[in-house]
């Protein structure tokens, strides 16, 4: 019933809100995931020296150990690129699956392929180290270049939801508020004309309250009083 009375309050709050969530909305960029994936493959030729990481599978693990540590991480961060990317292994599996989340699609891309770039000077470096020959190294091959597999806009409609909530709660709360102040502005009101003394009536407005005209009024129709006057004593 508030809000039927008080609908020009309302709906105009109502409408407040959702242009604050669509102006919000339009504020938020949408986000890129991109994807690579890449498959440790050995040389083709035979080595007797073995492996710093050991076979593929446990290269791949070991690797992903290394590209998800911290000082990894800083280097990318230095180039103004994401360090918050994930790098996923199977277990028996030689290949490295790498994705991360960005504002940009430029910057998401080009953090993916620091990643696998690491990657392969980190295999190299540990494997000349270690004395194996160029031939015989296990090498990164990549098999999907990075790029964007989804456009995330979950934060755009999660903050225009937010927000159109807020303001709906807002607006019905702003609505209640102002009826229970006219209804209470109304009951003072109401009380004081009851508390204001009514004007007396005079003497001269009574006929014209009663539909007499004064004018019409004679001494005959003057009461008559019910005592009669004292008889007058002579001199003698």
């Amino acid at each position: 019933m508030a809000l039927l009375r008080r609908w020009y309050v309302f709906i105009p709050l109502l409408a407040l809100s959702g242009w604050g969530a669509v102006m919000v909305g339009q504020g938020v960029r949408p986000e890129y995931a991109v994807e690579a994936t890449a498959v440790l493959v050995a040389g083709p030729g035979a080595s007797d020296v073995d492996g710093p990481y050991g076979g593929r599978e446990s290269t791949s693990e070991v690797l992903a150990i290394v590209l998800d540590s911290a000082a990894s991480r800083d280097l990318v961060e230095k180039q103004g690129l994401e360090r918050d990317y994930e790098i996923e292994t199977q277990e028996r599996s030689s290949i490295i699956r790498l994705d991360v989340l960005s504002d940009s699609e430029s910057v998401g891309t080009q953090t993916l392929a620091t990643v696998l770039q690491m990657s392969e000077q980190e295999l190299a470096a540990r494997q000349d180290k270690a004395g194996i020959r160029p031939n015989a190294q296990i090498s990164l091959q990549v098999l999907q270049q990075p790029a964007v597999d989804e456009v995330v806009e979950t934060g755009k409609m999660r903050n225009m939801a937010i927000v159109g909530v807020i303001g709906a709660a807002f607006s019905l709360l702003i609505t209640l508020l102002f009826d229970d102040i006219m209804g209470l502005l109304r009951r003072r009101l109401s009380r004081r004309r009851e508390r204001r003394p009514q004007p007396a009536t005079s003497a001269s407005e009574m006929p014209e309250a009663a539909g007499v005209d004064p004018s019409e009024t004679s001494a005959s129709d003057a009461p008559v009083p019910d005592y009669a006057p004292a008889p007058s004593r002579s001199k003698t």
